[in-house]
């Protein structure tokens, strides 16, 4: 006898030790298991999320871009606009000064 215990009732209790044993190792298994497949959502969601972040970045970058285009297209139009404008003027000058010529002449007759 071991410790005073009967062998059938020792290997008894070394069985029930043994369940509980596999039970609590069975438990831990699913809770690491568990925790594993948190994990590999949390980095699934946390590439998404980068993802999503650097598809944004690059969508700032090419608007950012666009715009400063935009502003250069309507910088350049507004100078056109401005210089046919100045011709515009200078063109009516002149028409003003025949109109004036012709009508000196027509009264001169």
């Amino acid at each position: 006898m071991f410790y005073g215990l009967h062998p059938s009732c020792m290997l008894q209790k070394v069985t029930t030790e043994k369940n509980t044993l596999a039970e609590r190792l069975k438990n831990a298994e699913a809770s690491r298991k568990r925790f594993d497949d948190e994990l590999k959502r949390h980095a699934a969601e946390t590439q998404a999320r980068e993802e999503i972040r650097k598809s944004l970045e690059a969508e700032v970058r090419r608007l950012t871009h666009k715009v400063g285009q935009t502003e250069g297209e309507k910088k350049e139009k507004e100078d056109q606009i401005s210089r046919c404008e100045a011709y515009i003027d200078g063109m009516e000058s002149k028409l003003q000064v025949c109109q004036v010529r012709d009508l000196a002449s027509f009264k001169n007759r």
